[in-house]
């Protein structure tokens, strides 16, 4: 009798497996499903659904790391990267100006500026195209909003700011 009783449905009876399969649940319900834990600190683990693991990539950008013996490893570069745009720049808040004629143009110098004094990753990966790192876009706001006095006059990095990209604000010091 007991091999043709399923699990106890919600008020603790046990339904008969004819039952079951006319209402088209399969009968293994009794059987505990295999546990998917992912270690996600020393001593901790989480429980991750078997149909969410992903395969790896098939490309990867990376970079080559000299390992202790002298061979080479790659290494993926972490990082999200957008190209930068004047779609790019208005979703980060650069909205478009009315420049002439009606055209409207993003410019996104500000940002550009941000990269060179190194406030935030941006790669120039061919003529006109440049990639940001959202990663340190987000970073960096994160570190405007904990520090407000941050961009006022006479501040390092304002300063910073100014000589990496020759605004003169730096030269009446020198």
């Amino acid at each position: 009798m007991a091999e043709k009783m399923v699990q106890a449905d919600l008020f603790g009876v046990e339904t008969p497996v004819e039952t079951v399969r006319k209402l088209g649940v399969p009968p293994e319900l009794s059987v505990e499903p295999e546990p998917a834990m992912v270690r996600v600190a020393p001593g901790r683990h989480a429980w991750v659904p078997k149909s969410a693991a992903t395969p790896p990539d098939q490309y990867v950008a990376c970079r080559w790391s000299r390992q202790a013996d002298g061979t080479y490893a790659p290494v993926p570069v972490a990082g999200r990267y957008v190209r930068l745009d004047s779609r790019t720049a208005t979703l980060l808040g650069f909205p478009a100006r009315e420049v002439d004629e009606g055209v409207e143009r993003c410019r996104y110098d500000t940002i550009i500026r941000l990269g060179r004094a190194g406030f935030i990753d941006l790669v120039r990966i061919a003529p006109n195209t440049i990639l940001l790192d959202l990663d340190s876009w987000y970073r960096h706001l994160a570190d405007c909003m904990d520090d407000p006095d941050r961009w006022d006059e006479g501040s390092e990095d304002r300063e910073t700011y100014l000589k990496a990209n020759d605004l003169g604000g730096w030269k009446r010091y020198v």
